[in-house]
């Protein structure tokens, strides 16, 4: 069994292939006998531990294929059973990579294609069950005060975010690279884990959710360090940042955290450039995207205006382009950066020298051709003038 070469697909009907070089999913389970199968692959975690995914990957690939006509509580019973399989090979990844050097090619065939078995059918159903649970939760907010028919809770469901994150994350914390050959984890296995993180953010309750977020993006912070993640995550972020207007707090937190415990500097450039570039395109008149990625500049430059000051000179070239929403996000990064970190009484000459031309800037933008940004330059000055900050 232990000669399985598992390949992640890119989507799960791939899995239905037959391939003579790959495993393929050769039993489809029918939903009538699905609750059966769950009973016995619980029993066969018991005995196998996490090498039981071999035996019971079909019936786990079978709740990804019916999931629109099973029961919420057959996906929450799946998923338990995942969870918990998952909690045993982070103890057994611990015990074996203790002593790396009993580790053998044979064994690491094995146990990579575990690793992949095991994570995929994990990240595929915990995706499953958030987007179950969005779905009910936006039912019920359409339902309310239309009809008093009690709905079920959605509390009543054991699913617990963070600790979906606390397993993933301590999963690609072990030196599972070991176990492939080349010693490199592939791309396709850090996009399981990746995903899981993005669909989280994709739901609104993540706003309230401080610890999940927490996690989330700690979670991204060793795939960005440790498995070259960086750029994929800039770009998906962005993307999500486009739709979602109510990330436009948590992704600079998160960016202030993955600098200072990740030492993810050099990503405030590659995600200033990626937030702002897309907006030049003409093909691209996504206005509400504008000022979403406009609120994030915000709220970054509140938060870190210090390590925003290397992006300003950048930021200027898009003070010249058609879109007002951007112009006013460059000239709000500016006044941020001068009240916040060039009004202090010490400042060295390079420093008066930004500051004396961030203000020439501002000054020029009282005359914009944008009312719009001629109203946000004044308020500036006002706040400039308040502050003391004008020499």
């Amino acid at each position: 069994m232990f000669h399985i070469n598992f390949v992640i697909p890119q989507n799960k009907n791939e899995l239905l292939s037959d391939n003579d070089r790959q495993y393929y999913v050769r039993n489809v389970i029918s939903t009538r006998e699905i609750q059966l199968k769950l009973r016995e692959a619980k029993q066969c975690l018991k005995d196998e531990g996490p090498e039981f995914i071999f035996d019971n990957f079909d019936t786990y690939y079978s709740i990804l294929h019916h999931a629109d006509s099973l029961d919420m509580e057959i996906i929450i019973k799946s998923y338990e059973v995942l969870q918990k399989a998952m909690q045993e090979l982070n103890n057994n990844l611990n015990f074996l990579l203790q002593d790396k050097d009993n580790l053998n090619e044979e064994f690491n065939s094995k146990y990579v294609n575990v690793l992949k078995m095991l994570v995929y059918v994990y990240s595929q159903t915990v995706i499953l069950v958030e987007q179950k649970l969005e779905s009910k939760r936006s039912q019920t907010l359409q339902q309310k005060g239309r009809q008093r028919k009690k709905q079920p809770s959605l509390d009543c469901y054991d699913f617990d975010k963070k600790l979906v994150l606390v397993t993933l994350s301590n999963v690609v914390q072990h030196e599972i690279n070991l176990f492939w050959d080349p010693p490199v984890v592939e791309d396709t296995f850090i996009t399981l884990v990746a995903e899981v993180c993005y669909r989280f953010l994709e739901s609104s309750t993540i706003k309230s959710e401080k610890e999940v977020c927490t996690e989330l993006l700690s979670t991204l912070g060793v795939l960005i360090k440790s498995y070259n993640h960086g750029m994929t995550f800039v770009v998906r972020i962005v993307q999500l940042i486009k739709i979602h207007d109510f990330l436009s707090h948590c992704v600079p937190q998160g960016i202030q955290l993955l600098v200072k415990n990740y030492h993810c500097k050099s990503l405030i450039r590659d995600f200033v450039q990626e937030i702002t570039e897309w907006q030049t395109d003409e093909k691209f008149q996504d206005l509400q995207g504008g000022r979403n990625c406009a609120a994030v500049l915000f709220e970054m430059a509140n938060l870190m205006p210090d390590l925003m000051i290397p992006e300003v000179m950048y930021l200027t070239r898009y003070l010249a382009h058609e879109s007002y929403t951007l112009r006013n996000s460059v000239l709000h990064v500016i006044t941020e950066v001068v009240l916040n970190v060039l009004t202090k009484n010490n400042l060295t000459e390079e420093q008066r020298e930004s500051r004396d031309e961030f203000l020439s800037i501002l000054m020029d933008h009282i005359r914009d051709t944008s009312a719009l940004v001629r109203t946000k330059v004044f308020q500036h000055w006002s706040r400039l003038q308040q502050e003391n900050a004008i020499p």
